[in-house]
């Protein structure tokens, strides 16, 4: 994450830029807490990092009122300083949460209980992704990080942070252990009433490596929204760094929420059909979402941002001054 990220005192912000509630707004969540069950996978490229709405995410949960569980951050690619730093910008000390129980971070690389092999196996899963499981076998390599997982969560309503999954897949494991890892985790947090939020690179680049593209393929086909972070299509911009895409696949259980007046208010496991979107490696891809038996899918809403010292500016695509 780029180490700027509300404005610094006596400067105003530009009309247009609206700061992390535009993303609020246009999420919509109820006290801004993601939904309970949810899966949201946020993706990012090389050129535009998407860690920066895993702090938001984190900051939101932790300053919310009773009713909410603790935060289980596993880092897999940063360890907890960076979090801590990124905290403090953004008003949240993370030590203290640490120290009232309210936040759990586990070090991901602490818990693989064997070294990678030398060079990954093939995909062994399909290209489209396969029906859920809900068992992660004791033998899995990912087992320790899953049985740490498990002891952290605490409450109703907990958040689970995996702060780039890739890292699994590019340090040697297969893609059927990180998936599985992930499949196992989603139904330990569903156990909680809570919410699971993950991270992983879907760069254009590699759309032709096939363990990749299984692997992007199989972990949005077990996303309810995806926040798709990426690079200027225009190139590099002063005024804008990039632009977040978001996209409703299966609308998810929003509590108390009134299903005729939420867009979020969608079934958990509705018949499947197939749609096209442009999320995977920045391409045209096929995945798995709801069919039009069930409540028709919004339409993708996309906003551009700008990093700024403490906060991230959020605004509607072409508002800009930088962008036409």
């Amino acid at each position: 994450m780029q180490s700027r990220i509300p404005v610094p005192c006596g400067r105003s912000e530009p009309k247009h830029a609206m700061g992390y509630h535009a993303l609020d707004s246009l999420l919509a969540f109820p006290a801004n807490i993601p939904p309970a069950r949810a899966h949201i996978v946020i993706t990012d490229t090389l050129s535009a990092d998407g860690n920066f709405l895993l702090h938001h995410f984190l900051s939101n949960h932790l300053k919310a009122g009773p009713g909410t569980g603790n935060v289980v951050l596993v880092g897999i690619a940063h360890i907890f300083n960076h979090y801590s730093i990124v905290g403090r910008k953004l008003g949240v000390n993370l030590q203290q949460s640490k120290q009232s129980h309210r936040l759990a971070f586990i070090d991901a690389l602490t818990h693989l209980n064997r070294a990678p092999s030398a060079s990954p196996s093939p995909p062994s899963l399909p290209s489209t992704p396969s029906a859920p499981t809900t068992v992660l076998t004791r033998s899995a390599t990912l087992r320790p990080l899953h049985d740490a997982v498990s002891a952290a969560l605490v409450g109703d309503r907990s958040l689970l942070i995996l702060d780039d999954i890739s890292v699994l897949l590019w340090s040697g494991y297969g893609v059927a252990e990180a998936v599985g890892l992930i499949r196992a985790l989603r139904v330990l947090v569903q156990k909680h009433n809570g919410t699971l939020i993950t991270l992983l690179h879907a760069d254009e680049q590699l759309a032709s490596d096939p363990v990749q593209d299984a692997f992007v393929r199989s972990v949005l086909g077990m996303a309810e929204l995806v926040l798709s972070v990426q690079g200027l299509g225009s190139g590099f911009s002063r005024d804008v760094h990039g632009q977040v895409n978001l996209q409703r696949l299966r609308i998810y259980d929003c509590g108390s929420a009134d299903a005729h007046s939420h867009v979020m208010c969608f079934s958990l496991t509705p018949p499947h059909s197939v749609l096209q979107l442009s999320i995977i490696h920045g391409a045209q891809s096929t995945i798995h979402v709801p069919s039009s038996t069930a409540p028709a899918l919004p339409t993708p809403q996309t906003l551009h941002y700008k990093i700024l010292d403490n906060t991230v500016q959020f605004f509607a695509r072409g508002v800009s001054e930088g962008v036409l």
